[in-house]
């Protein structure tokens, strides 16, 4: 990947841009580190801007339906793929119903009772309004209502400015990583589709998680829109003030999602894929909850 140090000085040229899939992450606190791919005058989602002159450029891309990608090649497993080594053990297919819904998930229970991840299914009969918070937030994001942006990096090795490869955009509790309080809006002031997206993702846990009595609301919702073939990179979520408890709900493309102990916590030092203890295939409308602090303790 080609990493340009420093932004041109030339306008920008058009190109088509659309919205490949996007994660919506709700939690208390969290940082990410990411790996960049910076281009001119793309760090504004609703327009091209020339960061010297200011001169916009309006490119309206097309507009991405679910069902384009509902039937994507699964990478050989269904929903998930365990490390033989790794003492994690799932449950069979469970199935939950509430008021609004019913559905399935697994539950994946980590060694040493280090937490459990679930992950709730989303399906055609029952997303309905995971498809129409989809399309709010690709409508919002071009008319700049919903404001994405490619941030500088916080951490890097290069000179000059470098911006994350993906488009983000934060509401609830200030993230440093964004700017913090300065490009953080309230819930208050948010569009609904970030609105929407948290109240679906807290309705999917709560349906799960039936022994909790009271709602569990999440104070922060980072919202990240990626290009096809885009990826973050491995990271945890363990810095000071986040809560127990983090979740995100999957919109557009398929994704595989990998999780690995930390180095400290591995026999083998390196990495690749044969350092993955649990893979899962996430798929537009899927919920995915990791539950205990322990989790982001060791793993990433």
């Amino acid at each position: 990947m080609k990493i340009l140090k420093t932004l041109p000085r030339n306008h920008p040229q058009p190109r088509q841009r659309t919205v490949s899939s996007l994660v919506v992450d709700s939690r208390k606190g969290g940082t990410v580190k990411i790996a960049v791919d910076c281009r001119a005058g793309e760090y504004k989602w609703q327009h091209w801007e020339c960061q010297n002159c200011g001169s916009a450029l309006q490119v309206v891309g097309k507009s991405r339906s679910p069902n384009e990608f509902w039937n994507q090649q699964n990478p050989g497993f269904m929903h998930h793929k365990i490390a033989d080594d790794s003492g994690i053990q799932v449950s069979h297919l469970l199935s939950y119903r509430s008021e609004t819904d019913s559905g399935h998930y697994h539950i994946y229970l980590l060694p040493q009772n280090r937490g459990r991840i679930y992950l709730i299914l989303g399906s055609p009969r029952i997303n309905g309004l995971a498809n129409q918070i989809f399309q709010e937030y690709q409508e919002q994001a071009v008319s700049g209502e919903l404001q994405f942006r490619r941030w500088p990096l916080r951490s890097h090795q290069c000179r000059g400015e470098l911006l994350t490869n993906y488009f983000s955009q934060n509401t609830g509790e200030p993230y440093q990583y964004v700017g913090g309080t300065a490009n953080t809006i309230p819930f208050d002031g948010a569009p609904s589709a970030v609105v929407k997206a948290r109240n679906l993702i807290q309705s999917r846990m709560m349906s799960v998680m039936q022994a909790e009595s009271q709602p569990y609301h999440f104070n922060e919702v980072l919202s990240a829109a990626y290009m096809e073939e885009q990826r973050m990179a491995f990271h945890s979520d363990a810095e000071n003030g986040l809560g127990p408890r983090v979740a995100s709900l999957s919109l557009g493309s398929a994704a595989l999602m990998h999780f690995r102990p930390l180095k400290k916590y591995r026999k083998d030092s390196g990495g690749g894929q044969k350092c993955n203890a649990l893979t899962l295939f996430l798929k537009h409308g899927d919920v995915l909850i990791m539950d205990g602090a322990e989790v982001q303790e060791y793993y990433e």
